[in-house]
């Protein structure tokens, strides 16, 4: 994920992108690069019960009655009523439940669970124990599974929800899974997950300088001799530049990074008119074997801000026109789909907006 001062504000045009029937962004993104590392989203066959029901989480329980859902899904909508003048949003608490067996490739993998968001109070369980949670509602969080899975036969995966307990929003927030679920297998020494950060120190249409900084976890008993190759792509899917450096990761290290930088030339520099974009596509070799693979999408640019004269990007003075929008849609609550977004973004180009500051929103970057 590229670092950014602009924490809030997301750039209209980088986000207009052409749809796949059946994949959504990550997907598009990942299918073209990854082959070590396996990403599954697991947005169907879950099912869903309103209510603190007594022992949901075991392995055992009898959920033959529960709804069949997909996610993402929001519990308050089938709940919200439009004549209630006394709140704009009901809360609920609620359980969600899904059977699977282990994907081909997943044997022997570490394998986490990863939400991109789950509103709110969430406690996440597999085969019975509880592996995480997470209190806040607006952020995308995982869970390692891997030492309680069943290798073959069947795994059940809960998620306990309370947005009624506490309620904590004066504005409709929804309730409940309502953004994508991925099971993701790695090797033992891998690329933590969201453990990119690519920066541009040097932006220029000659020469630019491109950081990458990839953060390493190594879960075997012993030191690991590692080579981090990261190879620089455009758009059209084209090698541009290739570094590779020898590491070694510790021991049980949740933090090993590799930093690398490389200098590309007559490059497309990412503005709002023009919203090109760069992939870096990491690869962990065991000797010359590759054991994982991440890509972290980023744009070559120069952002500074100075009061009094406001922000520049790549040199040009840059008025951000915008507006402040919710994360939630008349008719689907807070489980918006994509496509719809993209509709709402492109009918925003046409007024005139080139900005969005995302208000109480899980905004996750395709690919990281």
């Amino acid at each position: 994920m590229q670092k950014s001062g602009l924490v809030s504000i997301i750039v209209l045009l980088a986000l207009v992108v052409p749809g796949i029937a059946n994949a959504n962004l990550t997907e598009r993104l990942e299918g073209r690069f990854l082959k070590s590392r396996i990403k599954l989203r697991i947005d169907e066959g879950w099912k869903v019960q309103t209510g603190n029901v007594s022992g949901a989480q075991a392995t055992t329980f009898d959920d033959a009655s529960w709804t069949p859902t997909n996610v993402p899904h929001d519990m308050s909508i089938t709940l919200y009523k439009a004549t209630d003048a006394t709140t704009t949003d009901p809360g609920a608490l609620g359980w969600y439940r899904k059977h699977f067996t282990l994907p081909e490739g997943f044997a022997g993998k570490k394998v986490i669970v990863q939400f991109d968001g789950v509103y709110h109070d969430s406690k996440i369980y597999v085969n019975g124990t509880q592996v995480g949670n997470q209190q806040y509602g607006y952020v995308s969080f995982y869970c390692d599974l891997t030492p309680y899975l069943n290798a073959a036969g069947d795994n059940v995966l809960a998620v306990f929800v309370d947005n009624q307990t506490v309620r904590n929003s004066r504005w409709y927030s929804g309730t409940g899974i309502f953004r994508h679920v991925w099971l993701i297998a790695t090797d033992k020494v891998y690329v933590r997950n969201w453990g990119t950060a690519v920066t541009t120190p040097v932006a220029a249409t000659a020469e630019s300088q491109i950081s990458i900084q990839t953060d390493l976890v190594n879960e075997l008993s012993t030191d690991q001799p590692r080579t981090v190759e990261t190879t620089i792509y455009d758009e059209g899917g084209s090698a541009l530049k290739s570094v590779s450096t020898p590491v070694t990761v510790t021991a049980g290290s949740t933090g090993t990074t590799c930093t690398q930088t490389l200098t590309l030339s007559s490059c497309q520099l990412w503005s709002p008119s023009t919203p090109v974009r760069y992939y870096a596509y990491t690869r962990i070799l065991n000797n010359a074997t590759p054991t994982d693979d991440y890509v972290t999408p980023f744009g070559i640019r120069e952002l500074k801000f100075t009061p009094g004269t406001g922000l520049f990007i790549n040199g040009v003075s840059t008025k951000l026109k915008g507006v402040c929008m919710h994360h939630i849609e008349v008719p689907v609550g807070a489980a918006v789909p994509e496509r719809m977004w993209e509709r709402i973004i492109k009918e925003l180009l046409v007024s005139g907006a080139t900005s969005i500051r995302t208000s109480h929103v899980t905004v996750q970057a395709p690919g990281g």
